[in-house]
């Protein structure tokens, strides 16, 4: 039971416009734009360490392993350490992955170093999704997760430039200084002092496995995070997406960098506009209604046969693809609430092996068929999430006793 100091503290939580939710999307940015700077810099690493550019793409193989590793480790933490401390310490690793990397003398130490990122992104991601479910109602959690996913996209509408020009003017060493390292310690400053110690009580059983046993026994979380898995996998044409219109079109590559900010900026849009749906049609609903228009047009403008018939098909697609990504994620946020924190570094690991699957699935798809093929399997992989969505899991209570969770 919360006293009457700790209730206070946790009614001044649920805006969305307090300190609180300031410093989790902030902390969210920091993990995101680390990523972004990334594959900009990626021909200066090769460079700099005399190696390949597959071989210097490693590195982020190395540390998507390792979150996937740490994603399910959280399980067991979340449910032992406070919250807050995970999150101070997530953004830590951001900051030491980017310093790192900057200061990296040779490339083995770039890839023990920038593996830090991915441990610090699966403790922000996890931390952040269990904080908007323990202290806002859940009529405010579709819209906080809906600003997670716009600022996850204006990471990349901010990150690249900003990665480029710095590149330009010195090189991708100060990329990462300077792109990742200021944003990152404003956040760590501002979680601080605004990111309560956990005011709930303590976890409900002394048994470690306790929250994946309890999220293993549920048939809805189960559902939830394989549902996940397979979006998250259907949505692996975005890795090939300059390549194709390069390939199909004759696209220019600098174009095709416009248009991904484009499709950046139109999924900003689509995360705000998410919550409001879910407000409007439920989690499950919202899934059903743009998961499907986003898997239409995100098939359909492969096959399109003019260029910006494809592109507009592609930006609508991008747009519906948010707000499932949204659904998506404010659903699974539901599921197993004693055990969120679990359920949330469980989310974080299916994720990572959904992008594994996708990026596999493409790799092997088009050395044997084409971008086409490819489509159509990465459609058939959304609907059978939807369909597993809309079967198997169930759509969270609208006015829950209270917001916060007993574990």
């Amino acid at each position: 039971m919360l006293d009457m100091r700790e209730s206070a503290v946790a009614t001044n939580l649920r805006s969305l416009r307090s300190p609180f939710v300031l410093a989790l999307l902030t902390a969210f940015f920091s993990s995101t734009i680390f990523g972004v700077v990334f594959p900009v810099a990626l021909l200066g690493i090769a460079s700099t360490f005399g190696v390949t550019v597959g071989t210097a793409s490693q590195i982020s193989a190395v540390a998507s392993a390792v979150s996937v590793f740490f994603a399910l480790l959280m399980s067991v933490f979340s449910i032992r350490f406070d919250h807050k401390k995970l999150l101070l310490l997530g953004i830590t690793c951001i900051i030491l992955a980017a310093l790192g990397s900057a200061l990296a003398p040779t490339f083995d130490v770039m890839q023990i170093v920038f593996a830090l990122s991915g441990i610090g992104g699966v403790i922000i991601g996890t931390i952040t999704y269990t904080l908007i479910g323990d202290f806002l109602p859940i009529e405010q959690r579709g819209k906080a997760v809906g600003l997670t996913v716009a600022v996850q996209s204006g990471a990349f509408i901010v990150g690249s430039p900003l990665a480029s020009c710095i590149i330009i003017f010195s090189n991708w060493q100060a990329a990462f200084l300077w792109s990742v390292v200021p944003i990152s310690v404003l956040g760590l400053i501002i979680s601080y002092y605004a990111i309560p110690s956990k005011l709930h009580s303590a976890p409900v059983s002394n048994s470690y496995l306790s929250g994946i046993r309890a999220v293993a026994l549920d048939k809805s979380a189960m559902a939830c995070l394989i549902a996940s898995m397979l979006s998250i996998a259907s949505t692996a044409m975005g890795i090939y997406i300059v390549a194709f219109y390069n390939s199909q079109f004759n696209m220019p590559i600098t174009f095709g960098a416009a248009l991904i900010m484009v499709g950046a900026i139109i999924s900003v849009v689509g995360g705000i506009v998410a919550g409001l749906l879910i407000n409007w049609r439920g989690r499950k609903g919202s899934i059903a209604l743009a998961g499907t228009i986003a898997t239409i047009f995100g098939t359909g403008f492969i096959f399109a046969p003019e260029l910006w018939t494809s592109v507009t098909l592609r930006n609508i697609s991008m747009f519906f693809g948010a707000i499932t990504m949204t659904s998506f994620a404010s659903l699974s946020l539901e599921q197993a609430p004693k055990f969120r924190a679990t359920m949330m570094s469980l989310t974080s690991a299916v994720l990572a092996i959904g992008g594994f699957l996708g990026a596999f699935i493409g790799s092997i798809t088009l050395n044997l068929y084409n971008y086409q093929f490819l489509a159509l399997i990465l459609g058939a992989l959304s609907v059978a999430s939807i369909a597993i969505i809309i079967l198997w899991t169930k759509e969270p209570p609208k006015h829950p006793n209270n917001p916060t969770t007993n574990q």
